[in-house]
């Protein structure tokens, strides 16, 4: 846990650009290199945001679950009847 900070579990997993190897996970939370996996905590922090995560944890996990929704859709929208 090199890259982790603080007193909360955070910043072991980054999120960066899609493809970068100095990263874990892309902006939408896909796993650099790794097919139908998604990382969605505090770790994907590249430093924490603050003294008390939740509120940025919230947010990031609510970006994440829009991600996926429409992600879905896409996908069913694509299959015939």
């Amino acid at each position: 846990m090199d890259e982790s900070f603080s007193r909360h579990a955070a910043s072991s997993c980054r999120m960066g650009p899609a493809g970068d190897g100095a990263y874990c996970v892309d902006s939408k939370s896909r796993v650099n290199g790794v097919d139908s996996l998604r990382v969605v905590n505090a770790s994907v922090f590249p430093r924490l945001p603050g003294a008390i995560p939740n509120g940025p944890t919230f947010t990031i996990s609510r970006k994440a679950f829009e991600t996926i929704v429409e992600n879905a859709r896409k996908i069913d929208g694509s299959r015939p009847g």
